[in-house]
């Protein structure tokens, strides 16, 4: 090689170096990542859009859906772009234009809102309204429709929805549908009130007294489930809410027991509330409980009663000063139990009416007498005047005798007593079982020598 050609190999060497270092960079300058970021016009990331890309001869390039951060990022070349945002799918709500020279990030707001609440009410707008169901439909398209159940709060929220068109709003409770109208989400929150009311009812007993604990219930057929229930508060106030126009049977019940039945449609519902007062088959029960003899009631005792109808307790109550206070009381005829303990004093049947409100029964507590036999000790007249305790279960009577005999009154029925006999302090004898089975009894102390 001569020195011409030296050189010149040497520079067309160094422009073959210098074009291979060039290319790549080059052919990765003619890309770029877009990243579209979608917000609703409230401000919020819109997850599940669709985006399509279109470039500048209007031919479609890319298409995605946005993430949780309502982002979707495209790889591009250079070029100018026009991206559309659809949602749902098929519904634009918005766009924009873009020169793509270099990675970008681009936000769009678009025509939609993440959150509409409507909340529906009665007419008066105390009482939510649950279980409604409340569709919403896009005036502008109507292929896009919403449907909620109204919460415990009477609220359903719909969002993310499209916000460029009113909706028309159909409400759905108890078969019975409402149109509302045109609404729009623009606006806000929207409160829905229904033609429902309250049927406000008073419930006494036979004495003009309030009752609680009155489940009443109405009806708009007999043979139909009830339209609402309530139970009865202290002052004997009832409030079944949600009630549309009609007219409806009414009837109450205390304790599983039914204690009034309307004749026929009684409550009226028509554009407001409707106020009924119901006088029940109930009284306040007070039994006294008196011995045996019906002399004297039993006061020292902490007695337990139970009203029992068809096996089932209807009521109990705690004896105070010898009363049992079973409070209000459906009118039926029960059976009456009283326990003292784990004896039972008195069962028989109990006729509940105005009439024996204010009653009593006479339970098996008995007058006893204590005699002591003495004939077969050496010294009998020893148990002339003796001390004793007769005691059973949590029961304990002391008695002293007197010329061989101890009285005592009032003694709840048992046969599982037992008699302690002392002389001076000294125990001389244990007697049982002892059986106490009926009033004025003679109870045999049969002594045969000292303990």
């Amino acid at each position: 090689m001569n020195s011409l050609n030296k050189p010149v190999a040497i520079l067309m060497l160094l422009m073959l170096t210098l074009i291979i270092s060039i290319t790549p960079t080059q052919a990765q300058d003619d890309t770029a990542t877009l990243t579209v970021k979608v917000l609703t016009a409230d401000g919020k990331p819109l997850k599940n859009a669709h985006i399509k890309i279109e470039n500048s001869t209007n031919a479609v390039v890319k298409t995605g859906e946005t993430g949780s951060d309502g982002e979707a990022s495209f790889t591009l070349k250079l070029d100018n772009y026009s991206i559309t945002v659809y949602y749902p799918e098929g519904h634009e709500v918005g766009s924009e234009h873009v020169n793509l020279n270099k990675t970008k990030t681009v936000t769009i707001s678009v025509n939609v809102i993440s959150k509409w609440t409507i909340r529906v009410y009665d007419k008066k707008e105390r009482d939510p309204v649950k279980g409604a169901n409340v569709t919403i439909t896009h005036q502008g398209d109507t292929s896009i429709k919403y449907w909620r159940l109204t919460d415990e709060n009477g609220k359903a929220e719909f969002g993310p929805i499209p916000c460029d068109s009113n909706y028309k709003v159909l409400v759905k409770f108890r078969e019975s549908e409402y149109d509302e109208g045109a609404k729009s989400p623009i606006d806000g929150e929207v409160t829905v009130t229904l033609p429902l009311y309250r049927v406000i009812l008073t419930i006494l007993d036979k004495k003009n007294s309030p009752v609680e604990g009155v489940e009443v219930k109405l009806r708009e057929e007999l043979d139909q489930e009830p339209i609402a229930s309530a139970t009865s508060g202290s002052d004997g106030k009832a409030i079944l809410k949600l009630i549309p126009n009609g007219k409806y049977y009414v009837e109450a019940w205390l304790k599983g027991v039914k204690v009034y039945e309307s004749d026929g449609k009684e409550i009226s519902v028509s554009n407001d509330d409707a106020i009924k007062t119901l006088i029940v088959d109930a009284v306040k029960l007070n039994i006294t409980v008196l011995d045996y003899d019906g002399e004297n009631i039993m006061k020292n005792y902490s007695m337990k009663g139970e009203l029992i109808r068809n096996g089932e307790v209807i009521a109990e109550a705690e004896s105070v000063d010898g009363i049992l206070h079973f409070g209000h009381t459906p009118f039926e005829t029960y059976q009456l139990k009283i326990m003292l303990g784990d004896l039972e004093l008195y069962s028989g049947e109990y006729d509940v009416d105005l009439e024996t409100a204010e009653g009593f029964v006479k339970a098996w507590f008995y007058d006893i007498i204590l005699e002591v036999n003495a004939s077969r000790i050496v010294n009998a007249s020893l148990a002339r005047s003796l001390t004793g305790r007769l005691t059973a279960k949590n029961l304990l009577f002391e008695f002293e005798t007197e010329e061989w005999k101890a009285k005592l009154e009032d003694i709840p029925r048992s046969e599982d007593y037992r008699v302690e006999l002392f002389y001076e302090d000294k125990p001389i004898a244990v007697i049982e079982p002892i059986r106490v089975t009926e009033d004025n009894q003679i109870v045999k102390l049969n002594l045969t020598g000292y303990k």
